[in-house]
């Protein structure tokens, strides 16, 4: 059995604030930049100690309640809070207020694709588009029994610790990882000479993504818009789902990707991250905020490139070229002239052949947390509609 609800009559909006008085009460401050999409679990937050500057942030959020982001909810940013602390303005928190509803079944209902489709409609703005409680809170759905739902959180929560584990052994494999590059750098330094990013790219490309609003882009349309969500520290993630036609593809001049291509998140987190661009079976452009770098390959492999980017040596250093401070980012220009050593071609063929080796196994677990994550958000779609 079913019941057709109303999102705001059985989810209450819960609008908690703080003084500035009290702001030393709260340990945890979360901004956008801290959900990550897709992901439930909040594993990235700032400490209000190390804020020399404080915040202006004043809306409160506790364990068990539900965290939306309001802007650019393309980016389908929802957590489930398991500590209290401070958020920004551009979170909502939610909290079940009726007996109908489990408070663990709600995350659930925020992550479905009825309920972003519904805040998508409702947002308004070009360059930040945000959509309102006042808006949410009339979204319509079928809401499953007590039972039923109680069926379904066991489910999903046996696909999330499933998913837990799988992050798990990700992130041992890509530690690896990094300390094999490291090595493998200090190791080749004294054959190596010197180079940028720009340096490498001269017969190439170096150059931003494009500058595309929301109101550019189409829902249906037949061309991919790669987004910061996209890169990942040496692996192309492919969470997003924004497109345009071919008018507005043709009319924006957009650059089109090329397999191979390395990307560069300008933004964090973290800033400086890259991976390479992999085919997607359709034409695609990418987003302003990330750069595009065509390496000349008789001087640089794609591959090595990535991996030196994806460095502590290199990051380090692009860190300390970051200006702003609510969304910092690194200029083009700066990361394009970051110097790093380049080995020479034959060293290279041998680190790409060795490095292949956790390639192959990161991507049998990425094919199993992709299979997970499709039964995941086949059974989230089936009950909330």
């Amino acid at each position: 059995m079913t019941e057709r609800v109303r999102f705001g009559d059985v989810v209450r909006n819960v609008n908690e604030t703080v003084n500035s008085n009290e702001l030393l009460n709260f340990e945890k401050v979360i901004g956008l930049e801290h959900l990550d999409p897709g992901e439930l679990k909040v594993s990235r937050w700032a400490e209000m100690n190390s804020l020399s500057d404080g915040t202006t942030f004043r809306r409160i959020f506790r364990p068990g309640q539900v965290l939306f982001g309001k802007r650019r909810a393309y980016q389908r940013k929802v957590a489930l809070a398991s500590f209290e602390g401070i958020c920004s303005s551009d979170i909502l928190v939610f909290d079940s207020k009726s007996e109908r509803l489990l408070s663990e079944f709600l995350p659930y209902i925020v992550q479905s694709d009825a309920f972003f489709e519904h805040a998508l409609q409702t947002s308004s703005g070009s360059l930040s588009p945000r959509t309102r409680w006042e808006d949410l809170s009339n979204f319509e759905f079928e809401l499953p029994s007590l039972e039923q739902q109680e069926r379904v959180v066991e489910m999903l929560t046996t696909i999330d610790d499933h998913l837990g584990h799988l992050t798990l052994e990700q992130g041992l494999l890509r530690k690896m990882q990094k300390v094999y590059v490291s090595d493998w750098l200090l190791k080749v330094g004294p054959f190596s000479s010197s180079a940028s990013i720009a340096d490498v790219c001269q017969t190439g490309l170096f150059c931003d993504g494009d500058w595309v609003e929301s109101k550019d882009q189409d829902p249906h349309g037949s061309n991919r818009l790669v987004q910061l969500a996209d890169i990942g520290e040496g692996c192309f993630l492919d969470k997003s789902r924004r497109y345009l036609n071919d008018d507005q593809f043709q009319r924006l001049r957009c650059t089109s990707l090329r397999e191979g291509d390395v990307l560069v998140a300008r933004m964090p987190e973290p800033i400086a991250r890259a991976c390479l661009y992999v085919d997607l079976g359709q034409r695609a452009a990418t987003v302003v905020d990330i750069s595009i770098a065509r390496c000349d390959q008789s001087i640089i492999l794609p591959q090595v490139l990535v991996s030196i980017i994806n460095d502590e040596a290199f990051r380090s250093v692009a860190k300390g070229l970051t200006t702003g401070t609510t969304r910092p980012r690194i200029a083009r220009s700066k990361l394009g002239a970051i110097v790093f050593p380049l080995p020479p071609m034959e060293l290279q063929l041998e680190f790409v052949k060795d490095f292949g080796r956790f390639s192959v196994a990161l991507s049998d677990l990425d094919e199993a947390r992709s299979a997970s994550e499709i039964l995941r958000t086949a059974l989230i779609n089936s009950e909330i509609e």
